[in-house]
């Protein structure tokens, strides 16, 4: 492996059950990342842990919740702005082997058309593949790895369409090309859309079989009904409508606007009161970030470092 410099950008949010795990799996790592942490205005002992036990970190707060993104986008334009080789973005409930950066970068070098390569991600237990994560593998997503997987015939890398921003080691040539997080987002989707992005520009989205990275989501508590109705909803339709590989913009979000449109008019009438207030949000929304997602589409068109 060619010498390289990492930064490794985490956002914390009130992590402390987690934040312990995540940042001694990197200060043991054979190659030794500079640690970049952005705290979203934890309220438990986060930043106390990382303050009193982590010297060595680089710590960002923030007063207000910035999101993923936006967050993330702190710490991946620091490595920019330092000339960093590598990024890599790690969930603060996630911690990689002592081998696994080291070695995602000897894929890299060896496979410079990758922007973003990921491990295996696995729950605590060490006993199954992510939930979520397995449905990146499958054959329609990324071809081959079943096949080989069966065969036993590995190769270190598979190129797949999509795997979540959870250990996303990301190259230079892509944060350069592809650049930051779409501040359109706020949380959920963003990672979906940079991926989307990356795919316009030409570069390669990889799962590296062979390395794994915790990601300790069973411990996570659920969300609530309301959160999957709204929220989901404006995550899906933010992803579709800013995906820059799709031109056909103007014909889906005026099906959107009246399909909300129509509903909002016919629980009025029906006195539907819940059903209408979430039409009533939902057509809102769509009406309120129209010019953004058309200004997103045709900045993240352009590379980064030729439109900043």
């Amino acid at each position: 492996m060619t010498k390289a410099t990492v930064y490794c950008v985490i956002v914390t949010y009130n992590g402390e059950q987690w934040i312990r795990k995540c940042l001694s799996s990197l200060v043991n790592s054979s190659l030794l990342p500079h640690i970049y942490v952005v705290d979203n205005g934890s309220t438990d002992n986060t930043v106390s842990i990382i303050q009193q036990e982590y010297p060595q970190v680089e710590l960002n707060l923030s007063p207000d919740n910035l999101g993923f993104g936006q967050a993330n986008n702190k710490g991946m334009l620091a490595a920019l702005d330092r000339d960093a080789d590598y990024v890599l973005l790690l969930n603060q409930d996630a911690w990689v082997e002592a081998d696994t950066i080291e070695n995602l970068i000897t894929i890299h070098q060896q496979n410079t058309g990758y922007g973003i390569l990921s491990p295996v991600h696995v729950n605590a237990s060490h006993t199954a593949i992510d939930h979520n994560f397995s449905s990146y593998i499958v054959p329609r997503h990324c071809p081959d790895l079943y096949s080989d997987l069966y065969f036993n015939k590995l190769r270190d890398v598979y190129e797949c369409d999509f795997v979540n921003a959870a250990a996303w080691l990301i190259s230079k040539e892509c944060l350069q090309t592809v650049g930051l997080f779409d501040k359109v987002f706020f949380h959920y989707g963003e990672d979906r859309n940079y991926c989307q992005r990356l795919l316009f520009h030409k570069l390669r989205i990889g799962v590296c079989p062979g390395l794994t990275v915790v990601h300790d989501r069973e411990e996570r508590k659920g969300v609530t009904e309301a959160f999957l109705g709204v929220k989901e909803r404006i995550r899906i339709y933010l992803v579709k409508l800013a995906d820059i590989n799709d031109d056909t913009f103007e014909k889906a979000y005026s099906k959107l606007v009246s399909r909300h449109l129509y509903n909002l008019i016919k629980t009025k009438l029906k006195g539907k009161s819940k059903e209408y207030a979430y039409h009533s949000e939902l057509y809102k929304f769509l009406k309120s970030k129209k010019a953004e997602i058309i200004q997103s589409r045709q900045n993240n068109k352009k590379k980064y470092l030729q439109a900043n």
